[in-house]
């Protein structure tokens, strides 16, 4: 599955429909089938629901709470302590592999 944008031209103006779509083969060819339209973009991102709904389907990903996590820092509002022995922090561990997962390289301190 994935989401996927949308665009569509009605009377002059240029419209984004954000849309969940199943993708799939059948005789070797390669289908789309839209699941759910889930409103317009811009609706949705004034509104704070695509944030939302992206956050709620986050609490079924690991990557996504390791990615969200690096993105917001600590929970306690300081950094881990470094104990004797311990070479990497956990935010440290979770950049690590967020870079990983994304593909791109992390940048060297």
């Amino acid at each position: 599955m994935l989401v996927r944008l949308k665009r569509s031209v009605r009377d002059g103006h240029a419209y984004e429909y954000v849309q969940l779509v199943r993708s799939y083969r059948d005789d070797g060819h390669v289908h789309q089938q839209v699941l759910a339209t889930l409103g317009r973009r811009e609706v949705l991102t004034a509104s704070g629901q695509l944030d939302e709904l992206l956050k709620s389907l986050g609490r079924f990903s690991t990557n996504f709470r390791v990615v969200e996590a690096v993105r917001t820092g600590p929970s306690t509002g300081r950094s881990p302590a470094r104990g004797p022995g311990v070479r990497s922090t956990s935010r440290e561990v979770g950049e690590r592999t967020a870079f990983r997962d994304s593909g791109a390289k992390r940048p060297r301190p």
